[in-house]
């Protein structure tokens, strides 16, 4: 299992340049205020909350993240802090829950006065959380999250420097046409597809995002099952079965790890086989992912990488391949 060192050494660093260039970044002229009639002015406080899901159903992502944030903040104190300004922090757990987020933020802000929140790994907690920033006025850094309406709603306060989820659909789309008809032999309009996903913010943006971008190509795949479901539930073999019944070439999933770990392990004892399955983001990479399924974990392939062909461009996309 990774240590929780290891995961500071493999995130921390990350998260380090959006603490450090982002947040940090935007109240760094503020640190610098300039002198009044009576001297110079009281400079304002760096406080941030960091708000990640440290327990719950996220937490084998999320929290990792979340030490990488605390860890960032540490290194950038240990280092003489922002202007010679020591950067504070206050710690919260949204317990993978968008209303507990949501409290949370409610909270930090209120009583413990931060200037800026970090965190929060899920866009539905990001949705939930940025809606009390913006409100008062608080910066909302949100890590990691992907659903398109999270910067689409003219808010002032809301920061996410991720790509969207329509940017990972173009990745996939991508290497559909490119890969895939050579692979199998088929034309696009004979290749069939099984697109489910968490019927939150996050896996409705790659959901939708597919749907538009297939039904613009001018060869379409032919997607046969389009269909979200609840995260929280803890059976999916009716929707396996659907699945199965169509006998998909790909299948396409975004969801959260708690989920994936039950769907891919219901997949395998209901013998549901594909030749390929594409899951957006890094909850089909987990080490718990390897340990539920066993020697069946070597035909999973996990792909993350930062792609900056263009400087005006940059693009990051996190999917596995699963061959059965």
């Amino acid at each position: 299992m990774v240590t929780r060192r290891e995961a500071l050494q493999i995130i921390g660093g990350t998260v380090a340049g959006l603490v450090v260039g982002g947040v940090v970044g935007y109240y760094g002229g503020k640190l610098s205020a300039p002198s009044g009639p009576s001297g110079p002015s009281e400079k304002p406080k760096l406080k941030f909350g960091v708000l990640f899901p440290f327990t719950g159903g996220m937490a084998p992502l999320g929290a990792p993240e979340g030490w990488g944030a605390i860890e960032a903040i540490e290194m950038v104190n240990d280092r003489g802090g922002v202007l010679g300004n020591k950067v504070e922090y206050v710690v919260a757990d949204s317990k993978s829950d968008p209303s507990t987020g949501a409290s949370e933020a409610e909270r930090l802000i209120s009583v413990n006065g931060v200037t800026a929140i970090i965190g929060y790994f899920s866009s539905s907690i990001d949705m939930a959380v940025s809606e009390v920033c913006e409100r008062h006025k608080v910066v909302s850094w949100g890590c990691g999250e992907v659903a398109d309406k999270i910067t689409q709603r003219g808010y002032k306060y809301v920061f996410r420097p991720h790509v969207s989820g329509g940017a990972f659909v173009t990745v996939t789309v991508d290497f559909l046409q490119k890969v895939i008809p050579d692979a199998l032999g088929k034309k696009p309009g004979d290749i069939t597809i099984a697109e489910f996903h968490e019927d939150g913010a996050w896996g409705t943006s790659i959901g939708n995002a597919l749907k538009y971008m297939n039904d613009h190509l001018d060869e379409p795949f032919n997607i046969v099952l389009s269909e979200g479901y609840s995260s929280r539930a803890t059976d999916f073999s009716s929707l396996l079965l659907k699945v199965k019944s169509v006998n998909p070439d790909i299948i396409i999933n975004a969801g959260n790890p708690t989920d994936i770990l039950i769907i891919a392990k219901q997949m395998r004892d209901l013998g549901v086989k594909t030749h390929v399955i594409i899951g957006h983001g890094s909850s089909w990479v987990t080490k718990p992912l390897y340990d539920t399924l066993g020697k069946d974990s070597n035909y999973i392939l996990g792909l993350s990488l930062i792609h900056i062909s263009e400087p005006t461009r940059p693009l990051y996309i996190s999917y596995a391949v699963f061959c059965l």
